[in-house]
């Protein structure tokens, strides 16, 4: 299968291309940001729709929205619009990687598919590139809701470094200490690229176009879990293990029902032991100092 990804530059785009390759696709990267990286890997959207036009792609991802904690004002709607058309056209499968954030306004739980009820500038962000992919790709493209996407960060500027649990990670090394402001019992889904892959995949096939579906449930940790595996990766490269401090505990995590995936066949693979092999391997690299 040949597999389009809009914004292959960013952390989620390019350890989707690294998994898409992994399980034995050919992958086409694209560039959401200009100018185009020189090394030659990306190309940009124009000549993207001529690929997709001439049907060369089996399946195009769309991860050029609204990262979190990116610095940029720029949202993933220059991407969809540009390319809404063309998919429309070709009748191509694809999968816009949104979050389910877009859902943090619920107060308990809501269904995979539900509305958007964001109440953060990245959440209404990414809710309304949801809800242009869907109109614009004229029911041709669906939605991937994600949770806590896993992977390891770029380099050492990279906004993921300050995302769970990478910031733990950093706490530790810089102050030997690790605060949680939360209760340990406080709960995260995670998910992996490769568990997204398969997702994306798992759309293509089952011929879901239009339709909302979420990567529930991802894989569970709780704070304390988190915590404990920064501790032990810092331990592991020689360094005295960090202490920790926890806040409040919190009521226990609820998972949401399973969604359509799950019952396709689709599941989490990402483990806890491979979180903490990840910050182990990163520390061990220099925390992404020696990255280009």
């Amino acid at each position: 299968m040949q597999v389009m990804i809009v914004g292959a530059r960013g952390e989620v785009g390019s350890a989707l291309c690294a998994s898409f390759e992994s399980l034995g696709h050919t992958t086409i990267s694209v560039s959401s940001a200009q100018p185009v990286s020189p090394d030659g890997h990306c190309i940009d959207f124009a000549l993207a729709e001529q690929v997709i036009g001439r049907g060369e792609v089996d399946l195009l991802i769309n991860a050029s929205g609204r990262g979190d904690r990116r610095a940029s004002v720029r949202s993933g709607r220059e991407a969809t619009q540009a390319l809404a058309g063309h998919v429309s056209e070709a009748g191509v499968p694809a999968v816009l990687i949104s979050t389910t954030r877009v859902l943090e306004g619920y107060e308990g739980q809501a269904s995979e598919d539900s509305p958007p009820r964001p109440t953060t500038e990245y959440a209404r962000a990414n809710a309304e590139n949801e809800e242009a992919w869907l109109r614009q790709t004229h029911g041709q493209g669906s939605v991937l809701r994600i949770a806590n996407f896993f992977t390891t960060p770029l380099h050492a500027e990279s906004p993921q470094v300050q995302l769970l649990p990478w910031s733990l990670l950093t706490e530790a090394v810089a102050c030997s200490s690790i605060q949680v402001r939360s209760g340990p019992s406080a709960t995260k889904e995670f998910v992996s690229a490769l568990d997204a892959a398969q997702a994306a995949l798992t759309i293509c096939r089952q011929g879901w176009t239009g339709r909302t579906v979420s990567t529930n449930p991802g894989c569970p940790m709780t704070l304390r879990e988190l915590a404990e595996a920064a501790a032990g990766a810092v331990e592991m490269i020689g360094k005295a293990r960090p202490t920790m401090s926890f806040g409040a505990d919190t009521d226990p995590f609820q998972l949401a029902p399973p969604g359509a995936l799950v019952a396709a066949g689709w599941k989490a693979t990402l483990s806890l032991a491979e979180v903490q092999l990840a910050m182990q391997q990163w520390l061990m690299a220099g925390m992404g100092h020696e990255i280009d």
